[in-house]
């Protein structure tokens, strides 16, 4: 049994950004935009199509404060309010796509995509002890989910981790991912970490002491100065970055395997959004595993790729993207 965990908030902007960098504008002819929600739709098709999963979830961060806001309130502080203008109204067109393809979608208030994919991994693990999970994300904070039976999948450098693949590209088993990470930091979520401990700092510390607290406990070992003083005059701001790095598996919901299960394409479904988004290729061909949709399509329709955009463009970047 395998079952593909989506990180589905990075695969969007993924798919937002590969459209942003064309040289046309993916709209409708009433000037909706268009680009995330096609890319996204196609990277999904690539996906099934290239590992053809029996059980599939897009987990999905829900709105609203989180653990970590309570926390931590300058937690992700960079990354607030920036969300593109052009890609707020395309979410609700995404999660209609999501559930027309038959993939099942779950969110939980006050816990992100993180928590829930490692509450899922882990109590999948437990469940089942022939259950292989694969973890669809390009984040490397879910290295530290990584387990023999337990996987992340980075399609867009088609990268396959395992516990030995994660020590090779950190330089550090996936159980002291954490500590890694809580000395680095992050610019990007605002996680403060040891200032001047950058990647191949925090490596070494980590493989010299275990972790970060035997680490800060015993900083007078450190022969670099400017690490020494980082752990000596940061000691709260690394514990608070290892407490917010850390992946929740406690989320409160019941893993239900058949729950996971795709379910057929809902033909219909499908049919309207694509029709209401102008995607002629996917209302000739598209549908999860690839059945047809049955639609009588006439070529000469007012329905046409989103403008500017070709079936040939639409390939290289996918082509680009994985």
């Amino acid at each position: 049994m395998k079952i593909f965990l989506l990180d589905t908030m990075s695969f969007i902007y993924r798919a937002y950004y590969a459209a942003a960098r064309q040289p046309f504008t993916m709209t409708t002819k009433k000037g909706f935009p268009t680009g995330a929600t096609f890319i996204f739709v196609r990277m999904l098709r690539k996906l099934m199509d290239d590992f053809k999963p029996e059980y599939f979830v897009a987990v999905c961060d829900a709105p609203g404060e989180t653990m970590r806001d309570k926390e931590f309130a300058e937690y992700k502080a960079n990354r607030k309010g920036d969300t593109p203008p052009d890609l707020i109204p395309q979410f609700p067109k995404i999660f209609r796509a999501i559930e027309a393809m038959g993939i099942p979608k779950i969110e939980l208030e006050g816990y992100e995509a993180d928590d829930l994919i490692g509450t899922l991994a882990k109590a999948a693990y437990a469940a089942d002890p022939e259950c292989q999970v694969y973890i669809v994300s390009g984040d490397k904070d879910m290295f530290q989910l990584v387990n023999e039976r337990t996987w992340t999948l980075n399609p867009m450098k088609d990268l396959l981790c395992n516990a030995a693949k994660v020590e090779e590209v950190v330089g550090v088993p996936p159980h002291q991912i954490i500590d890694v990470m809580a000395l680095r930091g992050d610019t990007v979520d605002n996680i403060p970490g040891a200032p001047g401990i950058g990647k191949k700092g925090s490596v070494d510390i980590v493989k010299q002491f275990g972790s970060v607290e035997q680490a800060i406990e015993r900083a007078a070992e450190v022969k670099r100065k400017s690490y020494r003083e980082s752990l000596q005059n940061n000691k709260d701001g690394i514990m608070l970055s290892k407490k917010l790095v850390t992946i929740r598996c406690d989320a409160p919901i019941d893993l239900n395997i058949e729950s996971m299960k795709l379910h057929e394409p809902q033909q219909e479904a499908l049919t309207a959004l694509y029709t209401e988004l102008e995607f002629a290729s996917l209302l000739k061909k598209e549908a999860i595993g690839g059945a047809d949709l049955n639609i009588d399509f006439d070529p000469d329709s007012e329905y046409k790729e989103p403008e500017g955009m070709s079936e040939k463009q639409a390939d290289e970047i996918i082509d680009s993207i994985f």
